[in-house]
């Protein structure tokens, strides 16, 4: 009876039965065929409510569906908003790439605005001559 320890629905069908039997024997009375079916019909209520036991409850089948239907939500949630974020970046990424040829072209405008001040510069002194040194007496 060592396998029958897993089978919890029939476990106290069969201890009512061993219960009803030890009972009959006591009594030193055989075992009644009319009180039989009474006793088969318990056993049978007995092992089908704690089937009834293991199996969820309505409810709980109820609030597992809510938690479910609620997970796909946030997923669906997450799934949007990860979806603006990349729109956003790529959108920056977009006006920046734009902005770059913008920039190397100020960029090299300044650059030629810059040599064309040194010549400007390096002209104007070698056109102005240099005071001469004066030498301390």
């Amino acid at each position: 009876m060592g396998h029958l320890g897993e089978n919890t629905a029939v476990l106290p069908a069969l201890r009512f039965l061993n219960h009803f039997i030890s009972q009959r024997a006591e009594k030193g009375s055989g075992l009644d065929t009319s009180t039989l079916p009474r006793v088969f019909c318990r056993c049978s209520t007995i092992g089908e409510r704690s089937l009834r036991r293991k199996e969820p409850s309505r409810a709980y089948l109820i609030q597992v569906e809510r938690e479910k239907m609620q997970m796909d939500l946030s997923h669906k949630r997450a799934g949007v908003q990860l979806e603006k974020a990349d729109r956003f970046s790529a959108r920056n990424y977009e006006r920046e790439a734009d902005r770059n040829p913008e920039l190397l072209a100020g960029t090299g405008q300044l650059q030629g605005w810059e040599a064309e001040a040194e010549e400007k510069m390096r002209s104007s002194r070698t056109a102005w001559p240099r005071p001469a040194r004066r030498l301390a007496p």
